[in-house]
C-alpha cells in the first residue's frame, strides 16, 4: 500500500484496514481512504467510481466520498478516495436514545431522498432487471443457504401474491442497495448525532426505489419497527397509505442480489411465515 501512497504524492506514513467489508478498504492517514478490488471483479470498482463521478457532478452536497486517484497494483484496480469524518452507525446505535435514533432515521430519509434524486440517463451501471429472473431462482438461491423447508415452501406462493412495479411505473433512481448502519457515519461529538456520509457504493445500480427499501428495513430500522413508518414519512410520506407497500418490500427482501433469509430471521423480532412478517417488520 505504502507503493501506491507514493505512486501519488501521499505522505501519510500512516496504514489502517478496515475490519469489516467485501473489499480491502485501508485509510491512509486522516485525508484519504484507499479502496482496493479483486482482480475477479473488476465490475465493482468501475461501478464506485462511475457511481461517485456522477455524485461529485451532480451532488457536491451530498455526503459521499470524492475521488482523488484511481490506478491498478499488479492486476488489482484501486480507488483513493477522501476519508469522511465521523464514526459507523452501527458502533454507536445500541447507546442512543429513541429520540437519536428517530432523529438519525429522518436524516438518512432525507439522504436517501436525495441521492434517488441524481440524474441517471446517461449512467453507465447496472441495471436492476435481474429481478425477474431472481423470481425463477429464488428457491434454488436460498436452498443454497440452507434456508429452513418450513421457509422455502412459502416463497413460491407469497412471491406469486406480489405485484413488483416495472420501470415504466416509475422512473428508475440511483440505487445504494445496501443503505445500513455499518455504511452511514455519523459524528458523535455533539448531543445529536448527525450524519457525516454515505459510504461503500460498489454494489450500485439502476432501478426501482423500492428495492432500497429492503436493507433499510432490515439494516437501519431493524428490529426497531416503528421507526421504519418515520423512514417513509419523511423519506416519501404518501408511502404511508400504500397497503401493498410492505408486501413488495417483503418480496424485494427474497429477491434481493444478496437475500439471506437465514440472516435476516435473526435480526427482526421472531416470525413463523410471511405474514407474520408483514405483520411485525412494518409497524
Amino acid at each position: 500500500m505504502k507503493i501506491i501512497s507514493q505512486r501519488h504524492g501521499i505522505s501519510s506514513t500512516s496504514l489502517e484496514l478496515f475490519p469489516s467489508g467485501s473489499v480491502f478498504v485501508f485509510a491512509l492517514g486522516e485525508k484519504y481512504v484507499l479502496k482496493l478490488f479483486p482482480p475477479l471483479s473488476p465490475e465493482f470498482c468501475q461501478t464506485e467510481h462511475a457511481v461517485l463521478s456522477i455524485l461529485q457532478s451532480h451532488r457536491a452536497d451530498l455526503k459521499t466520498p470524492r475521488i482523488h486517484f484511481t490506478g491498478d497494483f499488479e492486476g488489482w484496480p484501486y480507488i483513493v478516495m477522501s476519508k469522511l469524518p465521523g464514526l459507523p452507525l452501527q458502533n454507536i446505535w445500541p447507546e442512543l436514545s429513541q429520540a437519536q435514533r428517530r432523529d438519525v432515521v429522518e436524516q438518512t430519509a432525507e439522504l436517501v431522498r436525495i441521492l434517488h434524486q441524481v440524474p441517471t440517463a446517461h449512467a453507465h451501471l447496472p441495471q436492476s432487471e435481474f429481478i425477474e429472473a431472481q423470481r425463477g431462482n429464488c428457491l434454488n438461491h436460498h436452498q443454497h443457504f440452507e434456508l429452513d423447508p418450513h421457509w422455502l415452501k412459502q416463497i413460491p406462493e407469497f412471491l406469486e401474491s406480489v405485484t413488483l412495479h416495472s420501470s415504466f411505473d416509475t422512473p428508475p433512481v440511483l440505487l445504494h442497495t445496501e443503505i445500513m448502519r455499518q455504511h452511514l457515519l455519523v459524528d458523535v461529538t455533539a448531543s445529536q448525532p448527525k450524519i457525516t456520509g454515505l459510504i461503500d457504493f460498489e454494489p450500485s445500480m439502476i432501478g426501482h426505489f423500492e428495492y432500497e427499501l429492503a436493507s433499510i428495513t432490515l439494516f437501519v430500522t431493524g428490529s426497531d419497527t416503528h421507526l421504519f413508518p418515520i423512514f417513509l414519512k419523511n423519506y416519501k410520506a404518501e408511502l404511508l397509505k400504500d397497503a401493498e407497500l410492505k408486501r413488495r418490500i417483503l418480496a424485494y427482501i427474497l429477491l434481493h442480489r444478496y437475500s439471506y433469509l437465514n440472516w435476516f430471521l435473526t435480526l427482526m423480532p421472531p416470525v413463523n411465515n410471511f405474514q407474520d412478517c408483514l405483520d411485525r417488520w412494518f409497524s
